[in-house]
């Protein structure tokens, strides 16, 4: 098989892995959230905040330096990637044990301080959860890096499917939230045992019971800086939940975390569109000064298929909130919907960030990156400490919200300042076009809606909806020529350019 044939082919695979996880991962808050309470539901919810934060803490940012090590030298230097395999599997271990102990410590007071029943049980399950998760996630970053494909997905889906076959025990056993927690440990255990065997079939892991003092602390000198990011983000993301859940009732936070879950439903785009324009930004940004015309080509197909994608996503999210959120989680989570009507214009600035982030990380200023994150962190704990006991759960989102606007607003005017770029007169026509169609789809589609008595809040509504105001929307953008079949051909053009870029050897952080 070609190297881009490959490439194309490892692309679905993960791609596939991903939705198979994000769909499993949706029916199992999917099913919890109809089986418990909401203050129940809020146990599990809010146990998965501690486990993502130590998570992070745990992994102090070797994750991305192995992948990246080991993708650019897997076919020169062998000893070198097995020795930081096995360096790495030697820290994570350290690391993911203190995170194990830490969490296992505040389970013990937690309850103390936050009214959410079994709280503390809960964490002490995922103290353990937390350690061999870890260290699957070692074992599945040493996978991508050496292209070893099939077992990443095999790993990431058979993890995600077996959680999924302990939530719909719920069927026939009650179980509690602690005690789907304690099986989830139980699952990992196993699952780590399966692949730390096949690790070391595969040769990647030698000398585990000797330590290499000068080379850890290189790499973890290395991965400190990948590490900050990563926090950062979380901070910018999570941390306002630290806060909410002890100002808030559990029943509340429970809302809060189904918000954050469509929030998440309704980010998958960017997510994937983020995923197919790196590559290409990555390779020819630090070519601008030969690649000029492309680096303005890039700027633009970006912002333009950016919001292309993610105006009329926002503007169905919009109209449609209370049903979508009724429907699928019932009554009891009314409340999400509208702070999902507030939340959600935000993402379009989320979809524009590709453009700051990653043009200023493919530009190599990587420093200017972390700085811009550690100012705009530093200002959401500020905004959270003030916003949430004044506004509770919109005070929440708002403290998410300003900073990080402000942050992809600032890294928007430095991009263009530093490339001295300009947009295209036809892609701001464009834009305007999008908006319109999408505007004009969700009055359309609301009309129609109440004409036809689809306001009925069930799944069969719902379905219909959502292909009356994407047909309309598909229909309007056509007739506007907002989108034209050239436009589309240009990129899938871009999209295939960009996997065969993706094999392009990375540059290293040292």
């Amino acid at each position: 098989m070609s190297i881009s044939g490959r490439t194309l082919k490892n692309f679905v695979l993960t791609l596939i892995t991903e939705l198979i996880g994000f769909i499993s991962n949706f029916i199992i808050i999917y099913i919890l959230s109809h089986l418990y309470s909401r203050a129940e539901f809020s146990s599990y919810s809010f146990s998965f905040t501690f486990i993502s934060f130590f998570m992070i803490m745990a992994n102090f940012g070797l994750g991305s330096i192995i992948i990246q090590y080991i993708a650019a030298k897997k076919d020169q230097d062998n000893e070198g990637v097995q020795k930081l395999i096995t360096e790495g599997f030697k820290l994570i271990l350290l690391f993911s044990s203190i995170a194990s102990l830490i969490l296992f410590i505040i389970s013990i007071f937690i309850n103390n301080i936050y009214d959410i029943p079994d709280l503390g049980i809960a964490l002490s399950f995922a103290s353990i959860y937390l350690f061999f998760s870890n260290l699957i996630l070692h074992f599945e970053n040493v996978f991508l890096g050496t292209w070893l494909y099939k077992y990443y997905a095999l790993s990431k889906t058979m993890f995600n499917l077996l959680k999924l076959v302990i939530v719909l025990l719920n069927f026939t056993i009650s179980l509690s939230i602690p005690t789907i927690l304690a099986l989830f440990s139980l699952v990992s255990a196993i699952h780590f045992l399966i692949f730390f065997i096949i690790v070391i079939k595969l040769k990647f892991i030698k000398k585990i019971f000797t330590f290499d003092f000068k080379f850890s602390k290189m790499l973890l000198k290395v991965a400190f800086f990948m590490f900050l990011p990563g926090i950062f983000l979380y901070i910018i993301n999570n941390f306002n939940q630290f806060i909410l859940a002890y100002v808030i009732t559990p029943s509340e936070f429970a809302v809060y975390s189904i918000t954050l879950t469509i929030i998440q439903i309704i980010s998958l785009p960017i997510l994937i569109f983020s995923n197919l324009v790196f590559p290409y930004v990555s390779y020819y940004m630090p070519r601008k000064e030969e690649s000029g015309k492309n680096v303005h080509t890039i700027f633009n197909l970006t912002f333009y298929y950016g919001l292309l994608i993610m105006i009329p996503v926002t503007i169905f999210f919009f109209t449609f909130s209370d049903q979508i959120v009724i429907s699928i989680f019932g009554e009891a989570y009314y409340n999400a919907s509208l702070y999902i009507k507030v939340f959600i214009f935000y993402l379009n600035f989320k979809m524009i960030d590709i453009l700051g982030g990653h043009f200023l990380w493919a530009a190599n200023k990587p420093k200017l990156v972390v700085k811009l994150y550690g100012i705009t962190a530093l200002f959401t704990i500020i905004l959270s400490i003030i916003l949430i006991p004044l506004f509770f759960t919109y005070g929440a989102i708002f403290a998410i919200m300003i900073p990080h606007i402000a942050y992809i607003i600032i890294t928007l005017i430095k991009v263009k300042k530093m490339n001295n770029i300009q947009f295209y007169t036809h892609t701001r026509l464009s834009l305007f076009k999008i908006l319109f169609s999408s505007i004009l789809s969700g009055l359309s589609s609301w009309f129609l809606m109440v004409y036809f008595n689809l306001h009925n809040y069930s799944l069969y509504n719902l379905v219909i909806l959502t292909v009356i105001y994407f047909g309309i929307t598909v229909l309007f953008l056509f007739l506007t020529k907002a989108i034209q079949l050239n436009q589309i051909k240009e990129y899938i053009k871009i999209v295939r350019e960009s996997l065969k870029m993706s094999n392009k050897e990375p540059d290293m952080l040292y």
